[in-house]
């Protein structure tokens, strides 16, 4: 958690960074070996205490969710002083998070309070699977069945690589980092891109950029081999095509020679 200098003022009165911390659940669980449960529990225990206080950034779904799944938001954390001071930090906690690039995949939905959302939708799913199984689902019922689960299942690390290729058309995910002097994840991305074949000497895109951000929105690093074979196919294939559209003029400028030579 981020601490003010002693001799700064309060936050109240001159602004500035937020005392606060907002570890998922996940995270808490992973370092303490504690059920969500025990989380909920204690978090009331210390708040009684007068020791913290605490408060969640609200329900979200993503922008490109054709679904619009609700879920929940981290909560978000201070140690208490006052109740005026905790609640600022909070307060100025929670907007800025909100503002970071990493949620502008996301729309916050004003709504504290969190209902789950997905009965409808995995009753649907059910009825589709029940389908494949008795061999009468259509092309349409697996697309939709897919379409479900992509929301379902949603990743936050590729939605959010989709909302900055997006409101970035045309550019490299290492240039689009470079420029919000994120040089860490530019250096990392920009290997990735050469290791992938996607760029070359020159650091041009060889594929067309339509291939690239699919390519880069779907990458997962345990399947690297295929996303390196998918690249290198379309590469083989690119080059083949224009071979092949080379010949195609120079036959149809031969047979322009030989009706002049007439």
């Amino acid at each position: 958690m981020y601490k003010r200098p002693k001799d700064d003022s309060s936050i109240v009165v001159s602004g500035g960074r937020a005392e606060v911390a907002y570890p998922t659940f996940k995270k808490i669980t992973e370092d303490l070996g504690i059920t969500d449960d025990t989380i909920n529990k204690y978090n009331k225990i210390l708040v009684a205490l007068d020791m913290i206080r605490y408060k969640s950034a609200g329900t979200w779904y993503y922008i490109n969710d054709p679904n619009k799944i609700v879920r929940e938001s981290v909560n978000f954390y201070t140690l208490f002083t006052d109740e005026e001071t905790a609640n600022h930090n909070l307060k100025e906690g929670i907007k800025f998070y909100k503002k970071m690039e990493r949620n502008s995949d996301k729309i916050f939905t004003g709504s504290k309070s969190y209902k789950n959302n997905n009965k409808v939708l995995n009753g649907e799913l059910g009825s589709i699977i029940k389908k494949e199984k008795l061999g009468t689902a259509t092309e349409e019922d697996i697309a939709r069945k897919n379409n479900i689960l992509c929301s379902i299942n949603a990743n936050d690390e590729q939605h959010g690589i989709q909302a900055l290729l997006d409101s970035n058309p045309n550019e490299l995910l290492s240039s689009i980092y470079s420029g919000f002097d994120s040089e860490k994840k530019a250096e990392i991305y920009y290997k990735l891109e050469q290791e992938l074949g996607l760029i070359d000497e020159d650091d041009d895109l060889i594929v067309d950029y339509d291939y690239y951000k699919w390519i880069m929105e779907n990458y997962n690093k345990d399947e690297h081999t295929y996303y390196l074979n998918c690249v290198s196919k379309k590469i083989r294939d690119n080059e083949q095509s224009n071979i092949e559209e080379k010949c195609k003029l120079k036959g149809l400028q031969n047979k322009k020679k030989v009706y002049r030579n007439r």
